[in-house]
């Protein structure tokens, strides 16, 4: 740890945690606090500076939204890494193969695949489903350059497509199956987008602090004959992501 002293003016108008949030932007700017590189504790930055901890917490939270810091749970804050971000452009097929196509480092983790017989009723109204039919599912970790960027839940018709319990989606892409082993051609797809906090559940899979803010996307995928094949929900980190939308 090189940070320098740190000198905070309790008579100035601009608030502490202003102040020294302003004073470690400055040591990471200047090059004393390198990329990767943890800060003190806030026990060891409340010695350093005599301020209390809520300060020392409202200066790195203002550092972390602005990019500068990143907080890793159990072990502590850091500095940023030159932002990392992945362009998730907005046209029909696999975010897997997009990824492969720009020659990025992906790794898929299957975190649940399995036929369920009673789900709630917007999945069955997406899907257009009747009353008795069932659905597959399929949870997966989507890591993009050792870093966990989105984890997404699909569900789809199991009348169509219970073949897919037997694939290995670590490996392949799911409308490389629909499409080749089904038969199944994805060539249009609604999407809607939000932000929206993430709570424990989602903050343990993707590794960032509860509340941290996600992108959160429905999205139902169409055949030619317009029927809905997939339905899926997905969170996205918003510190390493950003969506490029084309509109024709």
């Amino acid at each position: 740890m090189t940070i320098d002293k740190i000198s905070l003016n309790r008579f100035s108008t601009i608030p502490l945690h202003k102040q020294l949030s302003n004073n470690i932007h400055d040591q990471i700017t200047r090059g004393i606090l390198k990329p990767g590189e943890i800060l003190p504790s806030v026990i060891e930055m409340k010695s350093l500076t005599g301020v209390s901890s809520v300060v020392i917490r409202q200066a790195y939270e203002y550092l972390r939204r602005a990019g500068l810091v990143v907080t890793q749970q159990g072990k502590g804050t850091f500095v940023a890494e030159s932002k990392q971000s992945f362009e998730f452009i907005q046209k029909l097929g696999s975010s897997f193969e997009e990824a492969k196509a720009k020659r990025e480092k992906v790794t898929t983790t299957v975190i649940e695949l399995k036929e369920v017989f009673e789900f709630n009723t917007n999945i069955k109204h997406k899907l257009k489903l009747s009353k008795n039919d069932h659905i597959i599912m399929i949870t997966r970790l989507r890591s993009i350059r050792n870093i966990k960027m989105f984890f997404w839940t699909s569900y789809l018709p199991a009348s169509i497509c219970k073949p897919l319990l037997e694939e290995d989606f670590t490996k392949v892409s799911l409308y490389q199956v629909l499409e080749e082993k089904l038969n199944l051609k994805i060539l249009r797809a609604e999407r809607f987008v939000e932000v929206v906090k993430a709570d424990f559940q989602k903050a343990e899979i993707l590794n960032i602090p509860e509340l941290e803010p996600l992108f959160f996307i429905e999205s139902i995928a169409y055949t030619k004959d317009n029927l809905p094949v997939e339905y899926y929900q997905g969170w996205y980190d918003t510190n390493y992501t950003k969506f490029y939308f084309e509109i024709k």
